[in-house]
């Protein structure tokens, strides 16, 4: 164990906090006299729909140790993700706050100092912490993602997709350094993402699709992540959280790819948690929020969370003690659309999902990252769109036209004005911080398939 552990590092937090004027809330008690998690891994695959994984129900077998993965913990058949693409999608999954309170609303902006996200909280409280990431958007000089953590590879500079097989060794060895230690280890992997990753076997067989052979290669590297666990002996000590930033379109609504697509085939993703206590094989249709992992770590670790971190810990329905969120509502958010100039918002309760596409005036000679979004549902040009799970999971009969008490989408229109009213003003600064970029990179965004901002 690192010198100070736990309680060491806690007070070590504490204090800081104190001197910062950072408020932290006391550590979660929903376990408790329960020990604290402290071998901690969280896995972000990049791009991956829920549905391509036979544990979500696909036929195709892309997805053998994850199926069986997900026989040892619990699935979460409705999580969704805060917003369409990376950047803003993961700064809320580390900091517990919705892209427009990171500030982090396209793929170029900032993550502000001092956000308290989930590296920082864990360092402080005494956990070895490292990021192995290799999707080339999380590494921008200057998006300050890697706050907190000690060890974060590749050292050098992305230009491109890399393939997680060059990581992944790193990613071993660093668990044979650190097994005895209490860690935090979070690898984020981009190979679903396209282009096709090079080297991938699976491409090599004309019967699978290629999206689905990326799938089972992600699957593969998670095969050899628990094994290494295993091996390690820390496996039935460590939590394990599985997830992904986001979905992919394949036109289903006549959109290809994901970041201008708010619809559930990019805005639902998997969710399985694995560990000590938690229950084996079980399942829940609970709607959840990526949001919610910050709170869920914090509670199984035992630490304190800061003030202004938004979602819940899922850990009473992981456990058994409660089958329902306390929050009715979760929230979707896609800023600057070009060049349509639309925002898009979602909000989603148990039975319907709302999507209003806002328009919006750029500021005159002023760059798109460095606007803070503002919108309002009053604004000419507005449009809604609603669904309801149950009769249309592929949300494919817009109930707005379709003869719908129309008090559903009143109900929720005021409940995502009254969201935006309460998180208007909690990015930290007056105006969004962006990031500069040179050509060489703007090519590598393009190549990605994103449209420069």
């Amino acid at each position: 164990m690192r010198a100070g552990g736990i309680l060491g590092g806690v007070g070590v937090l504490a204090a800081i906090a104190l001197v910062l004027g950072v408020g932290l809330s006391k550590p979660s008690t929903v376990r408790g006299d329960k020990l604290p998690v402290r071998k901690i891994v969280l896995v972000s695959i990049d791009t991956l729909r829920a549905d391509r994984l036979g544990c979500y129900g696909y036929a195709k077998p892309t997805s053998p140790n994850l199926d069986a993965f997900a026989k040892e913990g619990v699935l979460f058949e409705r999580a969704t993700v805060p917003a369409p693409w990376t950047a803003p999608s993961m700064a809320a999954m580390i900091t517990g706050r919705y892209p427009f309170e990171t500030g982090v609303y396209t793929n170029q902006n900032r993550l502000p100092e001092g956000v308290n996200s989930l590296g920082t909280v864990l360092r402080e409280a005494g956990f070895a912490t490292a990021w192995f990431n290799t999707n080339p958007v999380l590494m921008l000089a200057g998006t300050n993602f890697k706050q907190g953590f000690e060890s974060v590879e590749p050292t050098a500079r992305i230009t491109a997709k890399l393939p997680y097989s060059k990581v992944e060794p790193r990613v071993h060895q660093w668990l044979d350094e650190h097994a005895d230690e209490d860690f935090f280890l979070w690898v984020h992997n981009m190979d679903p993402h396209s282009p096709p990753t090079e080297g991938n076997p699976y491409h090599k067989d004309k019967s699978w699709h290629v999206y689905d052979g990326e799938v089972r290669l992600v699957d593969d590297a998670m095969g050899n992540l628990f094994e290494k666990l295993r091996s390690l002996g820390i496996w039935e000590e460590t939590l394990v959280i599985f997830t992904a930033d986001h979905g992919e379109a394949f036109s289903e609504h006549m959109l290809p790819g994901h970041q201008n697509v708010i619809y559930d085939e990019v805005l639902h993703v998997p969710l399985i948690v694995r560990y000590p206590g938690a229950r084996k094989g079980a399942r829940t249709d609970e709607p959840v929020e990526l949001l919610d992992v910050y709170r869920t770590i914090a509670d199984l670790a035992q630490v304190p969370v800061p003030e202004g971190v938004r979602g819940e810990s899922l850990v009473p329905i992981i456990e058994g003690k409660s089958e329902r969120r306390d929050q009715t509502y979760s929230f979707h958010s896609r800023y600057y659309i070009k060049p349509m100039s639309l925002h898009y918002l979602a909000i989603r309760d148990r039975d319907y999902k709302l999507i209003a596409r806002v328009p919006f005036e750029p500021e005159p000679g002023k760059r798109m990252i460095l606007q803070v979004p503002e919108w309002s549902l009053d604004q000419p040009g507005t449009t809604l769109e609603l669904y309801r799970y149950s009769e249309d999971p592929r949300e494919q009969r817009n109930l707005i036209f379709h003869g719908a008490d129309p008090g559903i989408a009143d109900r929720l229109q005021r409940e995502l004005l009254s969201w935006r009213d309460r998180i208007s003003g909690q990015a930290g600064d007056e105006e969004a911080s962006g990031v500069e970029l040179d050509e060489k990179t703007r090519d590598t965004l393009r190549r990605l398939g994103y449209d420069g901002n």
